[in-house]
């Protein structure tokens, strides 16, 4: 049924745009994701049902967490690709898709998944933000997880209450088949319809070279979060400095700063240094000063990873591996997706969708042997010495 069911999918001609118009369409209950217009305590309900209408139309939003030192971006007619931070927007309300944290479904009680004006002082934490996960190497589906609760976008064949022939969305904590969307583009039929004009061709991703000491907030493509340290320490193993991967809002413990090690054809007084792929490079927490390592083969907790920590001592160094997305630049730089290849045991940096320690409850950082896309990451911001 479900090698099935991915045949139908198309994929789209060419990149989802910064405030594309598409419908979210869900190829195991033949629904498509609706704006109800129908008012719930924290806004308005979310539903799938069968029939396009404008109801169905969303807008894909790029998104990058704010930071006080920072503009926010101007993302027009940016491509987004996997791995971006995303908010959806409904055409019909201008109301964003919301994760709200420890609410249930009124239908099956799993997470509550609602439209609500945007508020970045209320849903600070990442509640109206997503990022696009791949279902499997073989499926064209993608998975829509919020970035605070962790939350698939999901639906199901239990129909609200109040809505005829409307099946509940949610929110889901475990992964199935009823997570899967396919994202499709509206058709040029309604989009004169709803009198909005064609998109135009892609702009280049803005992109700004990363250079030896630059300073930079490490995104990871998979859960959104941030490379993470701080001051507490792991309870178990090398009982050094945790790293974690952290949800929104950025601070002051996401900055890293990345030195280029020397090579031999290097010149000794070369003032700026390009990171490059394949560059040998380490990575200094910028509040505690200590180094991005892992310590003589310890394990985590669960004993199936090998525990990454910061230390003082460490001089340990890390491998930039570049993702080809069809650039031509063999330059790392924001916007572009990178692996962390830990050169000592041949590992990636990634990250897991559970808690790192009972200390701080976020993410777990962790050394891999199989290259998946949490061991995939991105520079979310750069202050560099140079600019």
């Amino acid at each position: 049924m479900q090698q099935e069911v991915n045949n139908q999918a198309e994929k789209p001609q060419r990149p989802f745009l910064h405030q594309e118009l598409v419908h979210l369409f869900h190829p195991q209950q033949k629904v498509y994701l609706t704006d109800t217009n129908t008012e719930n305590k924290w806004g308005l309900i979310l539903s799938a049902q069968p029939n396009l209408t404008p109801n169905t139309i969303f807008i894909l939003e790029k998104y990058c967490p704010p930071f006080s030192m920072f503009k926010s971006p101007n993302y027009f007619n940016t491509p987004i690709i996997q791995g971006d931070l995303i908010r959806i927007k409904s055409f019909c309300s201008n109301y964003y898709i919301t994760s709200i944290p420890d609410a249930q479904s009124p239908i099956t009680k799993q997470g509550l998944i609602v439209l609500a004006k945007q508020n970045d002082a209320k849903y600070k934490g990442g509640e109206q933000v997503f990022i696009l996960q791949n279902i499997s190497d073989e499926s064209p589906y993608m998975r829509i997880v919020n970035t605070e609760t962790g939350w698939a976008l999901h639906t199901h064949s239990s129909k609200l209450k109040e809505i005829n022939n409307h099946n509940e969305v949610t929110g889901f904590k475990s992964r199935d088949q009823n997570d899967a969307w396919n994202i499709e583009m509206i058709s040029n039929d309604m989009r004169e319809g709803i009198h909005q004009q064609l998109i135009q061709e892609p702009l280049p991703r803005k992109c700004q070279n990363i250079r030896s000491s630059d300073t930079v907030i490490i995104r990871n493509g998979f859960t959104g979060g941030a490379l993470h340290s701080h001051s507490a320490h792991y309870k178990y193993g090398t009982k050094q400095q945790e790293v974690t991967w952290k949800i929104q809002p950025r601070d002051l413990n996401d900055w890293w700063v990345i030195y280029k090690q020397k090579s031999h054809k290097q010149d000794s007084d070369e003032q700026i240094q390009f990171i490059e792929n394949n560059s040998i490079v380490s990575f200094l927490h910028v509040q505690t000063k200590q180094l991005l390592t892992h310590s003589q083969g310890c394990k985590v907790k669960n004993g199936d990873y090998l525990q990454v920590c910061c230390s003082k001592t460490s001089n340990e160094e890390f491998k930039i591996e570049l993702i080809d997305i069809n650039e031509t630049s063999n330059n790392l730089t924001t916007e572009k997706p990178f692996r962390i290849v830990h050169i000592p045991t041949q590992q990636f940096l990634a990250a897991l969708e559970r808690p790192s320690s009972q200390s701080t409850f976020q993410g777990e950082i962790v050394l891999t042997q199989k290259y998946d896309w949490n061991a995939v990451w991105f520079i979310e911001y750069v202050d560099s010495i140079y600019a």
